[in-house]
């Protein structure tokens, strides 16, 4: 019973509209002023009325069948009722099989007579889920597609149009001229949601859906005044004329015959046999010869008097994404690698279809492989594909590095790119046999195609690094990082691998003998170390800053250096601590937070091991 009150009171609110609002006030429109007016303007002209309780619920989502009857009152109430007088008796096992409620049948119909919707079984059955059997949310960009259809201004588009929202890249491709003539016509804002966006795959709320009808009502046939379905004038008596919907099973040529088996939708097959030159076949509304019709194909049998005179089939676009594989300019194929699952599909191409290489119209075989590529197909021969390909250079420090990835800073922040085996990698004119042969810090030119380094180019120089100290230690498998500080605060990273000479007290040594905070020279070509040789003592360092935590029994400072960062001091009983003002010794325990220290020590770890401690309090 709860249910059924629900959608009784969601027909009322609908169907309000095609009654007389009056001076209505609704309870719920706080936050929404920005909305407030085109609510009160849609429900006096009919179009959107709100609830029994005089609420407006501006924040609900509108379904898709609700959508359609905001269309359909955009029309007199008289081409409503006529063309659902007319056209009822066709559409009504398709209405019961999915589910579309009585109350909203009226308006569905108008829609798909009118084109607001394709006239398709599949369009159908996308108002109501087949699972939940409710109403399907209508997103903002079909509202916007519907409108402009209801408006009758399809001669307007511009099929080239750009939009400038942040998000238009999620916004389908066929929906942005719909949009953009939208906003020129002030339907639509230019600025989106205020923050740039359109959000084209999010529910449209009742609020936005009467600011657009509001905003558009001046275009509708309403407005004008004009009815859209032509009076009815007496005929001649109509002849029995029935439509079904089916699937081609089978197609059998018998002399001047042809005989057509198709499966309807409650799985019976119907077996029509008529003289093939009385029979018209229709193609997306254009009449095409018998030859193409085919099994598998869904179309529409319409019979006169019992026999099939017409056959109605609609083309079925399809989008797949994904990468070009193979392209045979002479039998004109193609074969993509599908992005959602990998698989390997084959197509053909005509000299009807378009296809695009970085938006401009090219023949096949300028097309590259390996690239990503969008095509809209139907039955598997290409309507339009359109190919990005991008090629440039990138220069930057080597940061990193795997056997498939390689990733450098530039002057636009971090840069990725895929190694694959055709990439060529050379160092200083040498071509190299693998990637483990560079150095993080190395400085890279690298050619790319769309994320595929097709070369690694590295011109390096050899420097001296005295006097450094070893910060952090990085082991990997094929390399080792090695990050050091010089005398001037600087932070250098460099590469070891199996050909770096490591010598720690005159003695060959490898990298594990290698510490934290040990004193070091270096001499590296690029980023690659080609010798480092140590004593094996650690540098001291001195560091200042404000304590901001103390534990006296783990024994360790938190403090925040001069430079504002965090950094933690350990301390044992072999520490000094003594007073700024007069060089006393003081214990630890009598430091707080908030007082300022100098500290003088070895790194180790990241941390400072403390050797002394001063202390500038009183």
């Amino acid at each position: 019973m709860k249910l059924r009150h629900k959608l009784l009171s969601l027909s009322a609110a609908l169907l309000m509209a095609t009654t007389q609002a009056g001076a209505i006030i609704y309870s719920d429109l706080q936050g929404y002023g920005w909305a407030s007016n085109y609510i009160y303007d849609v429900t006096n002209k009919q179009i959107i009325a709100g609830y029994p309780d005089k609420t407006f619920k501006p924040g609900n989502s509108v379904t898709r069948i609700e959508s359609l009857v905001m269309m359909a009152n955009l029309f007199p109430k008289a081409d409503i009722d006529k063309i659902y007088a007319e056209k009822e008796p066709v559409y009504r096992e398709s209405m019961i099989k999915n589910d579309i409620d009585k109350w909203a049948r009226p308006y569905v119909i108008f829609a798909l007579e009118k084109g607001i919707i394709p006239n398709t079984p599949e369009m159908i059955r996308a108002l109501v889920d087949v699972k939940t059997k409710k109403p399907i949310i209508a997103m903002r960009y079909e509202v916007s597609v519907f409108l402009v259809r209801t408006l009758g201004l399809l001669n307007e588009l511009n099929n080239s149009a750009k939009l400038d929202y942040k998000d238009t890249k999620d916004i389908l491709t066929q929906a942005v001229p719909f949009i953009e003539l939208l906003q020129r016509k002030g339907v639509l804002s230019k600025k989106g949601d205020g923050k740039g966006y359109f959000n084209p795959n999010k529910g449209i709320t009742r609020a936005e859906t009467a600011v657009m009808i509001s905003n558009a009502y001046k275009y509708s046939p309403k407005a004008k005044g004009t009815s859209t379905v032509s009076p009815t004038t007496p005929t001649a008596p109509q002849v029995n004329t029935q439509v079904v919907e089916g699937t081609i099973q089978l197609i059998t040529l018998a002399d001047s015959n042809i005989t057509i088996s198709a499966k309807d939708s409650k799985g019976n097959t119907n077996n029509y046999t008529v003289n093939k030159n009385n029979l018209v076949v229709n193609l997306d509304g254009a009449q095409v010869n018998i030859n193409n019709l085919k099994v598998g194909q869904t179309a529409k049998f319409t019979l006169t008097n019992g026999v099939l005179s017409k056959v109605d089939m609609t083309s079925v676009q399809e989008r797949f994404s994904g990468k070009l594989l193979t392209l045979d300019s002479a039998n004109k194929t193609m074969t993509l690698e599908l992005a959602d699952n990998k698989q390997i599909k084959a197509f053909l191409f005509n000299d009807t279809s378009k296809l695009y290489l970085n938006d401009k119209e090219v023949k096949p075989e300028s097309l590259p492989l390996n690239n990503p590529i969008e095509v809209y197909a139907i039955n598997n021969v290409i309507v339009k594909a359109a190919e990005t390909q991008t090629i440039g250079n990138a220069q930057g420090e080597v940061l990193d590095f795997i056997d498939n990835l390689i990733t450098v800073q530039t002057a636009d922040g971090k840069k990725s790119y895929k190694i694959n085996s055709n990439t060529k990698i050379i160092r200083n004119g040498r071509t190299l046999t693998n990637i483990y042969q560079i150095a993080i810090g190395d400085k890279a030119n690298i050619k790319y195609n769309n994320d595929t380094a097709e070369e690694v180019s590295i011109e390096t120089s050899r420097e001296k690094y005295y006097g450094v100290v070893i910060k952090s230690i990085e082991l990997n498998t094929g390399y080792n990082k090695i990050l050091v500080g010089d005398r001037d605060g600087n932070e250098h990273s460099f590469t070891i691998n199996s050909d770096s000479s490591i010598r720690i007290n005159d003695k060959k040594s490898s990298v594990y003998d290698l510490k934290l905070g040990y004193e070091v020279d270096l001499y590296t070509d690029g980023g690659l170390v080609e010798e480092l040789i140590s004593k094996g003592e650690f540098k001291q360092a001195t560091i200042s800053g404000e304590i901001i935590f103390i534990d006296t029994i783990d024994k360790y400072i938190d403090i925040t250096t001069s430079k504002g960062e965090k950094l933690r001091i350990n301390y044992n009983n072999d520490t000094k601590t003594e007073k700024l003002s007069n060089s006393t010794s003081m214990d630890p325990r009598n430091l707080f937070k908030g007082d300022k220290i100098s500290v003088i020590g070895v790194m180790n770890g990241g941390n400072l091991q403390a050797t002394m401690i001063i202390a500038d309090i009183k």
